[in-house]
Order: C-alpha cells, then sequence, then structure tokens
C-alpha cells in the first residue's frame, strides 16, 4: 500500500492545521491525539551496546511485540505495534479506541543507528472493521529476494477476553508484502478464511477452532527445503476451543509459496503441542522443525517436527517436553526468541551447532537473558527428550522489567536482540542489542561458520 505518513509525523509538523483535515480520525481520536501527542522519534538513543529503537518511556502511546527481519543485503527491520488503543487487539480500552499501527525502522549498520520511523499498516477506525488494527506481527525477509512478508492479526475481536473470537466470529489474519526490501509496502492481504479453514471440522473429535492468532515475532525460513518457488515458511501458532477450559493447543503452519497458502505441518489429528500460546519456530540442522512454546499456564515447552520426506512435508512430532530448568519456576512464560548458530568450543576448537533460547531468566517479567544448549550431533536432538536436556544459563543481559523478544544472526557474526525492555504506560520500550556469542556463553564458544550446521 501507498506508505501513509503516521498520525504522529503529521501532527508534530508546522502545517499540521493545514494537514489536519486529510486526516482519517474520528472526533475522539482527534481529543485523545490533542491531549497526549504522539511522540515518535527518529533517531535511536544509545547507553554502550543498547539502542533504544522505539523509545516507550517518553511515548503517551505504547509500544509492544518486537519483530525483526534481516535481509539478504544485511539491513535489519524492526517492526512493532503503535498501540493508541492501550491494549492487546480486539480489546476495547478506557481510550475508546480499537486502533493499533504497525510501524517499523531500519539500520543499514548491523544496528548500530536507526532510520527513520515509518507506518507499514495503518489502522483505521472508520474503515471495515479489520482495518481498525494491525497487532502482533511476525516477519521473514526471503533468503533469494528482496520480498518481505509481515502477518499480523487485525480488526475488532481478541484472542481471550469477553471478546473473543468464536468460530462464527473470527479474529482475522492479514498479511503484507514489500518487493524491494521493506523500502514500499503493498496493501493488506486478508487471510482470515484460508488459515481458519485448515481448522474447520478436522480438529480431533470433528472440532473446529473458535479462536486462532498468529503469533508474533517471527516467521522462519528454512535454510534446507525448497519445494515450491521459495525455501518453506513456518508460522507457529494456538488455536482456542469454545471456551477456556478445553484447550487445543498450538499447531504449526508452512507454505512454499512465502505466503500466498498455508498447510498444517503434520495435519490437524493433534497439536503439536498443549502449550496454547505464543510460540516461535526454528529449524534444526537436519532440517528437522524446532517448536518452542511458551506455556500458558507457566514455563516453555519443546517439540520437534521430524520429515520423512521434505519435499511432501511428511513427518511426525514428537512428545513434547518441558526443560527441567525452564519450568514456570524458573523462567517467566512469555514469547521468546530460538536460534540454531554454528560455533566452535573455545577451549577445545571442536566444531558444534549451539542453539540459543531468549527468554527472561526469572517467573518475573525482568532480567532478560538467554539459555544455550549445545549440539555435536544428531542424537542431541533425536527426540523432544533429548533436546529438552541439556540447556545452560547464560547471559542475563539486564535486571530490569523485560518481557518478549526475537533474534536474528546477523553478517558480522553476532546475534542482534530485539526485546521488550522498561515497563511503563502499558508498553516497553523495544531495545536492540548486538551480542556475541562468547559473551552469551561466558567465553565458552564463539561464532564459527567454516563448518556450518548442516543437514546430516
Amino acid at each position: 500500500m501507498k506508505n501513509s505518513i503516521p498520525l504522529s509525523q503529521m501532527l508534530m509538523r508546522n502545517n499540521f492545521c493545514r494537514r489536519i483535515k486529510g486526516l482519517r480520525v474520528t472526533p475522539v481520536q482527534l481529543a485523545f491525539v490533542l491531549l497526549v501527542g504522539f511522540p515518535i522519534g527518529t533517531t535511536a538513543q544509545t547507553t554502550d551496546k543498547e539502542v533504544v529503537v522505539f523509545d516507550n518511556v517518553h511515548s503517551e502511546v505504547p509500544y509492544r511485540i518486537p519483530a525483526l527481519a534481516y535481509t539478504r543485503d544485511g539491513r535489519l527491520i524492526a517492526v512493532c505495534d503503535y498501540r493508541i488503543s492501550k491494549s492487546d487487539i480486539g480489546i476495547n480500552n478506557r481510550n475508546g479506541l480499537w486502533q493499533i499501527n504497525e510501524v517499523m525502522r531500519m539500520s543499514t549498520d548491523n544496528g548500530r543507528t536507526w532510520g527513520a520511523v515509518k507506518t507499514v499498516a495503518e489502522g483505521n477506525e472508520l474503515a471495515d472493521d479489520w482495518h481498525a488494527a494491525f497487532g502482533d506481527p511476525c516477519i521473514v525477509a526471503d533468503r533469494e529476494s528482496d520480498q518481505i512478508l509481515m502477518g499480523c492479526v487485525a480488526g475488532k475481536i481478541g484472542y481471550w477476553g469477553e471478546n473473543r473470537s468464536t468460530r462464527g466470529r473470527r479474529q482475522d489474519c492479514v498479511f503484507f508484502r514489500s518487493n524491494d526490501g521493506g523500502h514500499t509496502w503493498g496493501p493488506g492481504e486478508l487471510r482470515t478464511d484460508d488459515i481458519w479453514n485448515l481448522y474447520e471440522g478436522t480438529l480431533p473429535g470433528g472440532q473446529s477452532a473458535h479462536g486462532l492468532f498468529l503469533t508474533s515475532g517471527k516467521i522462519m525460513q528454512s535454510r534446507y527445503v525448497k519445494a515450491g518457488s521459495h525455501y518453506r515458511l513456518y508460522i507457529a501458532h494456538p488455536v482456542r476451543l469454545d471456551s477456556f477450559d478445553k484447550r487445543m493447543g498450538t499447531f504449526v503452519i508452512y507454505s512454499d509459496d512465502f505466503g500466498k497458502t498455508w498447510r498444517v505441518l503434520g495435519g490437524t489429528a493433534a497439536p503439536a503441542s498443549i502449550a496454547q500460546d505464543e510460540s516461535k519456530v526454528e529449524e534444526l540442522p537436519d532440517g528437522s522443525v524446532l517448536l518452542s512454546c511458551r506455556d500458558k499456564d507457566g514455563g516453555r515447552r519443546f517439540n520437534v517436527y521430524t520429515y520423512t520426506d521434505p519435499k511432501t512435508a511428511a513427518g511426525t512430532w514428537g512428545e513434547e517436553v518441558m526443560p527441567s530448568n525452564m519450568t514456570r519456576d524458573s523462567i517467566n512464560a512469555v514469547n521468546g526468541g530460538i536460534m540454531v548458530v554454528s560455533a566452535r568450543q573455545t577451549s577445545t576448537g571442536r566444531p558444534i551447532c549451539l542453539l540459543l533460547q531468549s527468554v527472561p531468566q526469572s517467573p518475573e517479567r525482568r532480567t532478560m537473558g538467554f539459555y544455550y544448549k549445545v549440539v555435536t550431533n544428531r542424537t542431541d536432538y533425536a527426540t523432544p527428550s533429548r533436546l529438552a536436556a541439556g540447556w545452560v544459563k547464560g547471559l542475563k543481559i539486564t535486571d530490569a522489567t523485560a518481557c518478549y523478544s526475537t533474534m536474528v544472526l546477523m553478517d558480522d557474526g553476532y546475534i542482534g536482540l530485539l526485546y521488550e525492555k522498561n515497563s511503563h504506560n502499558d508498553g516497553y520500550d523495544i531495545v536492540f542489542q548486538r551480542l556475541s556469542l562468547d559473551e552469551i556463553t561466558g567465553n565458552q564458544y564463539h561464532y564459527d561458520d567454516t563448518q556450518p550446521c548442516r543437514p546430516t
């Protein structure tokens, strides 16, 4: 769609009075704007290696839900919610507004500096319901082209709560595309029925989904499996039945045409996890699919999908496991990042694969940090129980309040972590930090891709 000027930037210009006539706002919105303002900055604030990409502490409108992509030419694209509604999508909060925008910033120097804020998807209170709000982004940059895909939920219906979705009242699913590396974006593509219908009468016992939530942060693209026009994409998401106590769990959908069509990985006969909350997906060295789930009752659950035929996506899920040091008593159940990185043991020079999980290292929403696991052969992740063993607590980044996180591996060998920090006014600062594997593992391991993790 045509890049629209965010309401915040328009109001801060000297010719505000001349331009306000064309804005798509209600009288309630306008009163809210004039009262509180919309302070979106265009320069990042830095302290040491930390960069505040979206400054929530000084904004009356909260930022939440970070998503991060790394393009084939080495540019970072950070996206998050700009919550004019001051709430999760589908909850008409105290200011009487539904609107949530998706905003982005781009970095061309591996996160040291960031460009101006742009609006990717602008909610519109006056349009059809699904245009009112766009929230909880997930994003991927194609490894072979300049195409970028961003998914989000949309509209005026929530996943939980009194205004929750039902079988006949669906929360919308929308995708936005860029064909030039994120500089411009096309109009939203409504995919609600395409995805919901995957679970229409196909769940155990012939049941149907009453809630479906495209989860935030990351669309994972395979490094190895290309069965269509593009390397395979994966999104993990929860599915809810008609009441909270009849919970279903988490499924993974995949696409071989860069998000135009989707199928359920492993089918709908049983969920990959009972976690039923925000989750992320990563690819293991043999091409198997690792699912890392936030459990709504606390802790973290892992499962592994092992292919028998990657081209047709045939295979099976294992039996999910919660690591002993990632229970509700050890970590906070939030949407964390998961990654596989090629590395080398510093003391011996032995090449390994390293699994990284970013998550608060306490039961509260604070102390953002890492857990890591060493993988030397397929036996270390052949089953979920083996994969769940041997996780080590790594670097703690901060003692401050912290919540969701996502990460990418950059061309310079550093991990780019985008996470929520400093809870304030129903949101968080969205902070970027460059970190080496040496730092994350206490100098036990360092990045080395001379023998990269590959299918075995």
